[in-house]
């Protein structure tokens, strides 16, 4: 039971904070759309909401992202935790160049987020 709370929480917290480019309060942009990495990207560097968890640079939101990508691999299952060691590497340091192609790979639904 825990396991399975454990792994929805997981999944849901992924979702929230990495896939709408770190903009922690709302999802933007529909996985499988074709401008979903656009808005995503877009939406996340926009300065509109410079305190509410928008207007980050590029780099700063791939230093957010890789603290998050600690954080969910301490408490991930392990086939996550594979994941994210061949997605980020062993040392899990998170480039521009890696966020984007996570974001991208999320809009893809390449992503295999833990599931309930």
């Amino acid at each position: 039971m825990l396991r399975r709370i454990s792994s929805a929480l997981i999944a849901a917290a992924l979702f929230m904070t990495l896939t709408a480019g770190v903009a922690l309060a709302h999802p933007v942009g529909q996985e499988g759309e074709s401008d979903c990495f656009g808005v995503r990207i877009s939406h996340g560097s926009a300065n509109f909401h410079a305190n509410d968890g928008h207007g980050w640079t590029p780099v700063e939101r791939a230093a957010m992202l890789e603290e998050t990508v600690a954080f969910f691999y301490a408490i991930s299952p392990p086939e996550f935790q594979e994941f994210l060691e061949d997605f980020f590497g062993e040392d899990l340091q998170v480039s521009v160049k890696d966020m984007t192609a996570f974001v991208r790979a999320v809009c893809a639904n390449e992503v295999p987020f833990p599931e309930e």
